[in-house]
């Protein structure tokens, strides 16, 4: 007997589901970090592209499923022959899904309970204020340290920088005016600058808030710029130098390198110089406004990126670069499945885009409170992630710019 393509198909897709499921459950119910344990950047990338295949998959079946259950109604209403046996296996095999799912999911639900009751008892509640209690002395005597070396300089504006470093054991002093003028710095020997998180104000032109909701947009060609104080002081060895103090014979010789300014950090880091990332320190500055402005800063900087992508073989791709042009790139494989004739699966994959696009204008509208950036903002992001595409192909193929 021959198989119908229908039946094919049918058989394909719950194949795929069971594989999924699998994948979900080894994930679950074993211990692989001995196996396989993300410890590369590459190694996060391709973890984070797999479960988003897998949620893209989840997703096309569902939606596959809602036209199956739409299509089953209106033969149903119409009463045309063989509706009401349709209708049952639909029935049935949903249900035969759903209710192990109800079942495993009431099961972990009270076993998660009953474990989080156990674990965090009273003397665990102890632990946690006792932890809050040291966090709180920490952050005291951490005050009480700016505070004196505010009071030492306020009395003794000539004192020596490096011995009042060494003093109370930090890795850099820089002194700054209101105007952000740096007067006078200090740092270890080995530590060539110093980098901050740039901030936008909440008031400023209509260019210059969609330049920098993009920039802080998490589909935003890299995520350049963040709307809050992200992670700890650590040493980077490949950070935009937006805001940047470096020491002159350091920048003196990035200069005589001839290196753009997007590459500076790396260039340091190659050179055996650290760099200090502070985000307890902030400066607010508007980014260069749309539209050429913006387009060339983000092509700049997607060149660099590519460019450290092809001299460390892909090591340098950050996570939040392949956060932020996943979407971009689903959106370009759903026009190039529409164009071949695979409506559902790209229709799909071009409305997760489009959600994508509306979720971030969304906290682009919230963030700087206008409607119009909020309008706008998607509309820079697609231009700019073309761009970005743009400029980190070239610098991957490393081609010379004309």
């Amino acid at each position: 007997m021959k198989v119908q393509p229908e039946t094919t198909k049918l058989y394909l897709a719950g194949f795929c589901l069971l594989m999924l499921a699998l994948i979900v459950f080894v994930q679950a119910a074993f211990n692989l970090d001995p196996f396989f344990s993300p410890s590369e950047p590459t190694q996060i990338v391709l973890l984070y592209t797999l479960s988003t295949f897998i949620f893209l998959v989840l997703l096309i079946f569902g939606f596959v499923l809602l036209r199956a259950l739409v299509k089953v109604w209106i033969e149903r209403k119409q009463q045309k022959p063989g509706s009401k046996f349709k209708t049952s296996i639909l029935v049935s095999l949903i249900s035969l899904t759903l209710i192990p799912a109800t079942c495993l999911f009431l099961f972990a639900f009270g076993l998660v309970n009953r474990s989080i009751v156990k674990w965090f008892s009273v003397p665990v509640d102890q632990i946690f204020n006792a932890s809050a209690d040291m966090n709180a002395e920490w952050q005291k005597e951490h005050e009480a340290i700016a505070r004196s070396i505010l009071l030492e300089l306020d009395r003794a504006p000539d004192t020596d920088l490096d011995e009042l470093r060494q003093t109370f054991h930090l890795k850099a002093i820089i002194v700054i005016d209101d105007r952000g003028t740096v007067l006078r710095s200090s740092a270890e020997p080995d530590v060539a600058a110093v980098v901050v998180p740039t901030f936008a104000p909440l008031r400023a032109n209509l260019r210059s808030r969609v330049a920098a909701a993009v920039l802080e947009s998490r589909l935003g060609v890299g995520s350049r710029r963040a709307g809050f104080f992200p992670g700890n002081v650590r040493t980077v060895t490949d950070h935009a130098a937006e805001s940047i103090v470096m020491r002159k014979a350091d920048h003196a010789a990035v200069l005589a390198a001839g290196i753009e300014r997007e590459e500076w950090v790396a260039w340091l880091a190659a050179q055996g110089r650290r760099t200090i990332y502070t985000p307890d320190t902030s400066v607010s500055a508007l980014p260069p406004p749309l539209v050429r402005p913006h387009l060339a800063g983000t092509f700049r900087h997607a060149r660099a990126r590519g460019r450290a992508a092809r001299r460390t073989r892909g090591r340098s791709i950050s996570l939040a670069t392949a956060l932020s042009l996943a979407p971009a790139l689903a959106a370009v494989a759903g026009c190039a499945l529409l164009i071949a004739g695979v409506p559902t699966i790209g229709l799909v994959l071009v409305l997760v885009y489009a959600a994508a696009l509306v979720a971030s204008g969304l906290h682009a509208a919230l963030r700087f409170r206008s409607l119009s950036v909020g309008a706008v903002e998607p509309l820079a992001v697609i231009v700019s992630q073309a761009v970005y595409l743009a400029g980190f192909v070239q610098g991957l193929s490393g081609r010379a710019v004309r």
